[in-house]
């Protein structure tokens, strides 16, 4: 019996009946839906796909919290290093942050905006009239609708979003058993999520800043399992730090008893290829081999070409760690 959990993230991918079975078939413990793009249509519609397959698979409900996310403008934009980019803060703008229009008074000249999982970055080099002027610092395409990523920043957001509520509340309604919250950074955060969902659903919070490593002791007590969201603290912190925390946050994990799942672009690769890439194995066996409890598909299962494969290969490399009971062994100094 395998003891280490595999979640996937449900997108078009996976929207079939048959591969949704299959997903299940081949390992698949955990149904995740990402609050930022699904809404409670597309939650029936996942509930029902999952509840109608043989086997059992939980449902996650991701919300989104303090994001902030640019508006889906009409065609990706091709990049330039130098270019420069205008970020306005209302709708009559090209590009601006549609769900925080206002976050440039928070914001300071040198201000780096890393978008999406860091495929682009650009520095702030003016702030007038409510507009951005940025330089492109990195990247080739700019595309609709990604998360700005404000490393250091500190503005002022709910831990809940009216539409994370909205679809909290919608899954509570259909019986899904976890929420997983990002961003979490203190005990408040944590509360304020409890508040909402009571004891009714396994509480996920999300490690994705430098805040929540700090205050990852007020934080375990209180939630039922962490994430850690390699994608949002390699933006945060820089990808060099990201091996460390993960192995600090699983640490954590096993000292309070709590479950810990690693995410992000953990098989990156099968979004266009049948197979993964070497190092892709050994990052997910390693996670194993570290302690965590779950590993997460996201991109992989959600829009990529190989859903099912890509599960497949995680519970082979889980597989291989459990079957040498060597689970948890590798430790910090």
């Amino acid at each position: 019996m395998r003891t280490t959990q595999i979640i996937c993230t449900i997108g078009p991918a996976s929207w079939d009946q048959q591969v949704m079975q299959s997903m299940i078939n081949a390992g698949m413990n955990v149904a995740r839906v990402n609050g930022a793009f699904a809404d409670t249509a597309e939650l029936d519609k996942v509930t029902t796909l999952v509840r109608n397959c043989q086997g059992s698979a939980e449902l996650m409900m991701d919300v989104k919290g303090p994001e902030v996310r640019m508006n889906k403008f009409a065609a990706p934009i091709k990049l330039a290093l130098g270019m420069g980019i205008m970020i306005g803060s209302t709708t009559d703008a090209a590009i601006y942050p549609a769900n925080y229009p206002n976050v440039y008074e928070f914001l300071t000249v040198g201000q780096r905006i890393v978008i999406g999982d860091g495929d682009v970055e650009l520095v702030i080099r003016e702030i007038k009239n409510g507009v951005m002027h940025t330089e492109v610092v990195y990247g080739e395409e700019l595309k609709p609708g990604k998360a700005m990523n404000l490393p250091g920043a500190t503005f002022a957001t709910a831990t809940l979003t009216p539409k994370d509520m909205e679809n909290l509340k919608h899954a509570l309604t259909l019986g899904w058993e976890q929420v997983s919250a990002s961003f979490i950074q203190n005990a408040a955060a944590v509360n304020t999520i409890r508040g909402v969902i009571g004891n009714n659903m396994k509480l996920i919070a999300k490690i994705e800043d430098q805040q929540g490593l700090d205050n990852i002791d007020e934080i375990m007590p209180l939630v039922d399992g962490i994430m850690i969201a390699r994608g949002g603290l390699g933006v945060e912190l820089g990808l060099e730090k990201v091996p460390m925390a993960q192995r600090l946050l699983i640490q954590k994990g096993l000292e309070y008893g709590k479950p810990t799942i690693t995410a992000t672009q953990m098989l990156e690769s099968m979004m266009h290829n049948f197979r993964p890439t070497r190092a892709e194995v050994n990052d997910a066996m390693t996670a194993v081999l570290l302690g965590t409890n779950a590993l997460m598909l996201s991109g992989e299962s959600s829009a990529g070409k190989y859903p099912v494969e890509a599960v497949k290969w995680l519970a082979k490399a889980i597989d291989e760690v459990e079957s040498q009971n060597l689970i948890g062994h590798e430790v910090l100094n």
